[in-house]
């Protein structure tokens, strides 16, 4: 069966004249990729101004596509042929109901929904919430610089920091992961976090996805059945307790209340991005125009607004200051930067963003360590892109890593030089890609930002940082998931006003 499969998906590339590696019965060419370099292996096939191919298993059909104009006309273009991201569905527990693993209409119309929840007039309002955590890690290394010689565990901090303030934005609870480690939500939430790649049936469902369906019905999924218990129990005492038009709350699950009553607010500075960003909010599908947002699509996408915003935050704050400790001289231009436009005045969502030389900083740590190495796409109809004839059902995989690597698109692309985003306008959407592109890509990508702006700001204009003794360089990056670093110690000297 196997063998069939890899026989039909090799005729197809065949016909379609790419190029890629041999594949092995059931397992397909994973093998050969995961010898090489992570997220597809550089080696493997060179440059990513192209589109090669690999076998993945029972699951064979895949096109990796780095091309730039065929990657312009997948994401945004001819959206509506490629909507879909590659899912296995079934084993995602109460996850299934996000917007990463929903599909088609359905997912069009949750995301019209939670879309309003990230408008620039409501991240305003989450500025005090993003505030507060900041200024809780700060507090944190003072503690720390205090109590012992500076030397820091990174990954400790920066997951302590990205823990409040993912409640905070999240939940709207307020919690103190540095201090209350044992604070009952905290103990779940980290367990939330822990997926377990190695496992052996998801080994297997990697393999033979057929058997995904199987799953629900023998009670298992990527997550902990208990620790999903407890986010639903969670997720419904606190929606109990929240009154529709509220305006003391400014977290999600309040804009969530609102929306499933029918009291979506809006503000005279909620903004509507550009169609080739954001999917089109005036014109909902019919099968879904009438349908609110359901408690499951509440449960799910607060959990996943929490599993990606936690990751997303601790690896991009972890990681930018690494690389400010490694080059002192932008750490020192960017303290300027910030004395001369912000001072000793609060920081705002506004006068963040005036200074530029952060988001520089952020953006070039971004592209050398985004996030995630990689996003998909799923053909659902038969289409010709540049010549190249895609059938229906065959997956795309982007792989952002080796784009933000590949000397193709960027000039010495190991080094860290963040006057690359000096002009953003001279610089192709395609080639930096930390958060996708078009009508799919990271809903919360500004909320992410800001939170990772005010609190590297914060940090930056407290403290010195800089490597040490136990500095890993260059810093070990786990091997599955999230291109987070498996530990990062730097050395944090208090600078005294």
């Amino acid at each position: 069966m196997a063998g069939a499969d890899l026989s039909r998906a090799g005729s197809v590339y065949i016909k379609l004249n790419i190029p890629g590696p041999a594949p092995w019965p059931i397992i397909g060419s994973l093998v050969e990729l995961n010898k090489k370099d992570r997220h597809h292996g550089r080696s493997l096939i060179g440059s990513w101004n192209s589109i090669k191919r690999y076998y993945g298993g029972m699951s064979p059909q895949t096109l990796i596509v780095g091309d730039k104009e065929m990657l312009r006309k997948i994401l945004v273009k001819e959206f509506a042929n490629f909507p879909d991201k590659i899912t296995l569905k079934g084993i995602n527990g109460d996850l299934e109901t996000s917007v990463i693993n929903l599909r088609g209409d359905h997912w069009r119309h949750v995301r019209n929904k939670i879309t309003p929840a990230f408008s620039v007039g409501k991240l305003r309002k989450m500025v005090p919430l993003v505030d507060l955590a900041s200024d809780t890690l700060v507090e944190s290394l003072r503690r720390k610089v205090k109590d012992g010689d500076g030397v820091t565990d990174m990954l400790e901090v920066c997951g302590a920091y990205s823990m409040d303030v993912i409640c905070s934005t999240a939940f709207g609870i307020q919690v103190d992961s540095q201090n209350n480690p044992n604070d009952e939500f905290i103990v779940h939430a980290k367990k939330f976090l822990i997926l377990d790649f190695y496992s052996p049936i998801f080994l297997i469902l990697m393999f033979l996805p057929a058997l995904c369906w199987l799953m629900p019905h023998i009670g298992w999924s990527i997550i902990d059945n208990d620790v999903q218990l407890f986010f639903r129990q969670v997720t419904t005492k606190l929606l109990k307790e929240r009154v529709a038009g509220d305006k003391k709350h400014a977290d999600f699950l309040q804009l969530m209340k609102n929306v499933q009553q029918n009291h979506e607010d809006s503000d005279e500075d909620d903004d509507r991005d550009n169609d080739d960003e954001n999917v089109s909010r005036s014109k909902p599908p019919t099968s879904w125009s009438r349908k609110g947002i359901t408690f499951d699509e509440i449960l799910g996408n607060a959990e996943i607004f929490f599993f990606a915003g936690y990751e997303t935050t601790k690896t991009a704050l972890c990681m930018t200051c690494y690389y400010l400790a490694l080059y002192p001289e932008y750490q020192d231009k960017l303290r300027q930067e910030l004395s001369d436009v912000i001072g000793s005045n609060p920081m705002t969502y506004e006068n963040l963003r005036q200074v530029k030389y952060l988001e520089m900083i952020t953006n070039e740590s971004m592209r050398i360590n985004p996030p995630f190495g990689r996003t998909t796409r799923v053909c659902v109809r038969d289409t010709e892109i540049n010549g190249v004839k895609i059938p229906a059902g065959m997956q795309i995989s982007i792989p952002i890593y080796n784009i933000h690597l590949d000397p193709d698109n960027w000039e010495d692309p190991e080094k860290f030089i963040p006057e690359r985003f000096a002009d953003m306008d001279t610089i192709d959407p395609m080639t930096f890609l930390p958060f996708g592109y078009g009508p799919r890509n990271c809903i919360g990508m500004r909320l992410a930002e800001m939170e990772l702006k005010m609190a590297l700001a914060k940090v930056v204009r407290s403290f010195q940082i800089s490597v040490c003794g136990e500095t890993e360089i260059p810093l070990d990056l786990k091997k599955l998931g999230m291109m987070t670093p498996t530990s990062s110690t730097l050395k944090m000297l208090e600078i005294k006003s």
